[in-house]
This record gives structure tokens, C-alpha cells and sequence, in this order.
């Protein structure tokens, strides 16, 4: 014959145990749904924001790649001063009936473009054209380009 365990009974004088009411049940779920609408758009802004840094450091690296291209073509500039052999800089307006190409800069370098050249002297043009293809026109509505022609 088994014996079960007496059946606990609450003494007199101490607390009731009772379940949770389906209305104390339904304002818990309602506040953590709120808390995790808050987390999550918490989360939503976080990733925004690390996208948006990422585009603004590549922004700058992508920057810092254009100057040095740029100093090194400044600094392996040619000019010439000696008479029916000048070279130097020209500064103007590709197309002067589309002002939003901006200005141009052409001028005669010596740095190599690429091992098969046969020269020792380029030409490097710089300049300015409107981008349609960039995400956000407001911040980078140009492109600058550069060419180079030597050969």
C-alpha cells in the first residue's frame, strides 16, 4: 500500500497563492511588446547610423586616394619656358554651354601611366561633371575625373 504525500494546506494566518487574472496577464504582454518595440527600433537606429559611418569613412578614403593621385600628378608637373616650346597649365571650360561641367585643368606631366608608354610625357586633364548616378545628389552632386592621354 502506498502512502501519497499530505496535501499541503495553507495555515491560518499566512498568504493565499493565486494565479495571475487573464487582465494581469494581457498588461504584461502589452508592456513587453512596447519594451521590445523600443529595442528594436533601438536597434533599427544603430544599424542606420553604422551604415552611415562606414559610407563616411569610405567617402574619406576614397578622398584621401584622390589627393594623393592628384599631388602626384602636381608634383611630376612639366613646364617649359624656352621659346616655341612652351607648355604649362590650361584652365577653362570643356563646354562652355554646360556650365555644370565645371572648369577644367590640362596640363603636361611626366609621371607614367603605364609600362608599356612609349613617351616620357602625358597630358592630365581634370574636371568636374554632374553624377546621375549618385544615391544622394545633395552631397556629392560632381564626379571629379581625371584622364590621361600620353602615345
Amino acid at each position: 500500500m502506498h502512502r501519497y504525500p499530505p496535501v499541503h494546506q495553507p495555515q491560518p494566518g499566512s498568504p493565499l497563492r493565486r494565479a495571475f487574472t487573464l487582465l494581469e496577464l494581457l498588461i504584461a504582454m502589452a508592456l513587453l511588446s512596447v519594451m521590445m518595440m523600443m529595442l528594436m527600433q533601438m536597434v533599427f537606429q544603430t544599424q542606420r547610423l553604422w551604415r552611415l559611418n562606414n559610407a563616411t569613412n569610405r567617402m574619406f578614403e576614397q578622398s584621401r586616394l584622390v589627393f594623393d593621385v592628384v599631388e602626384h600628378d602636381l608634383r611630376s608637373a612639366y613646364s617649359s619656358n624656352i621659346t616655341g616650346k612652351t607648355t604649362g597649365f590650361y584652365i577653362g571650360a570643356p563646354n562652355p554651354a554646360n556650365a555644370l561641367q565645371g572648369r577644367l585643368i590640362v596640363f603636361v606631366s611626366t609621371s607614367d601611366p603605364h609600362q608599356e608608354a612609349a613617351c616620357d610625357l602625358c597630358e592630365v586633364s581634370y574636371w568636374f561633371h554632374t553624377d546621375q548616378g549618385t544615391l544622394n545628389p545633395s552631397i556629392a552632386p560632381f564626379t571629379l575625373a581625371r584622364q590621361v592621354v600620353c602615345d
